[in-house]
């Protein structure tokens, strides 16, 4: 049986997804004043995308290993 730690499942949870270096190279410069125009920006930027964007970055993490679900069922069945 696999037994993880909360310590151990963020080591093997893949820290570069597809989807964060993207937003964070485009929040490069901006200046946001609080958390709603964190979440406003992030939300027009997400609306521009295009449906590939997303298609590749589902398929960026098919290859990383196992899903944050996969990983939550390990837990619960350790």
């Amino acid at each position: 049986m696999l037994e993880l730690t909360c310590d151990q499942v963020h080591v093997l949870t893949p820290s570069d997804f597809y989807l964060f270096p993207k937003l964070k190279e485009f929040m490069k410069g901006h200046k946001v004043s609080d958390d709603e125009d964190v979440i406003c920006t992030t939300n027009g930027w997400l609306e521009e995308q295009e449906q590939q964007f997303f298609y590749n970055g589902i398929r960026a993490l098919e290859k990383a290993g196992p899903s944050a679900f996969q990983l939550q069922e390990m837990l619960k069945s350790g």
